[in-house]
């Protein structure tokens, strides 16, 4: 009995002291959370880059682009054979002469620049400034004797083109029309066996209607807008005529004079490549 009076004693004793000893929960503070700091970058690993910001991007929303190419090319010329009938033309006496006239053709080639205005890659304007030889054969037939007879020529094209195109990427696909100015130099009349009097050619001025497409390969170079130009090209003359007058320089030439074949080209194809730089 005395010893349960005194372990009574005891605990009476001993839970003040155990309720001091464990504080209330609701009394500890929480730990304040730390705020994140974002991880530095690797070394030798640039930051990324918003895909809207890239270069091929920023060219396609361009409102203007401004380039220039410079371009190599192979040029085929041709004057087509008239009929029998327009191969007649009357003589200084009124007499009908039948003039020899079998139809020229022939490759040369050239080179030059062009510089061009786009409006966001769809349409504008492109000038040409090319130097070309301009030349082609035709077969004559004296008798039982064939002469191949080459005329040819250097000289000077402008072409003022409108160009319109589809703003695609990596290849853009284009079209383009436009009048094209020639300045031919002084034109030379080959044949292949000695004919007395000798054959010779003129050639003035002249104006042409070009026009053709092609593809621009655009490169992905960072930081700069290069293209591969491909063009396939013609031209037509519409001031040179269906008869001979317009074909053969008639003034003072006779029977025994020939008259000198007109080198102003009828028709001309040209296949270009060169490379392009576009500033804006």
């Amino acid at each position: 009995m005395r010893l349960l009076k005194s372990s009574c004693a005891l605990a009476l004793i001993t839970a003040p002291l155990v309720a001091v000893a464990q504080p209330d929960a609701q009394s500890v503070p929480k730990p304040t959370p730390m705020p994140e700091v974002p991880a530095a970058p690797e070394a030798g690993v640039p930051p990324a880059v918003p895909a809207e910001a890239t270069d091929w991007e920023g060219e396609i929303r361009r409102e203007w682009e401004v380039g220039v190419s410079a371009l190599g090319f192979v040029n085929g010329s041709f004057l087509t054979e008239l009929s029998e009938g327009d191969k007649v033309r009357t003589g200084p006496n009124g007499q009908q002469v039948r003039a020899l006239y079998p139809g020229f053709g022939g490759v040369g080639g050239g080179g030059g620049l062009t510089v061009s205005g786009m409006w966001r890659g769809i349409v504008g304007l492109e000038l040409g400034f090319f130097y070309s030889l301009d030349q082609g054969k035709g077969d004559l037939t004296l008798g039982t004797t064939k002469i191949d007879v080459t005329l040819s020529q250097e000289a000077f094209h402008l072409p003022i083109m409108v160009k319109v195109a589809a703003p695609v990427k990596p290849v853009r696909p284009f079209l383009f029309i436009g009048p094209e100015f020639v300045f031919p130099g002084e034109p030379e009349a080959e044949s292949s066996l000695p004919v007395t009097p000798s054959v010779a050619a003129v050639a003035d001025n002249y104006l042409t209607l070009a026009f053709g497409f092609g593809f621009e390969f655009m490169l992905p170079v960072q930081g700069a807008d290069v293209r591969i130009p491909l063009i396939l090209r013609g031209a037509w003359n519409p001031s040179l005529g269906d008869s001979i007058d317009d074909r053969l320089d008639t003034e003072g030439c006779s029977v025994t004079d020939p008259c000198p074949f007109v080198t102003e080209w009828e028709w001309q194809a040209e296949v270009a490549l060169g490379v392009a730089y576009y500033f804006l």
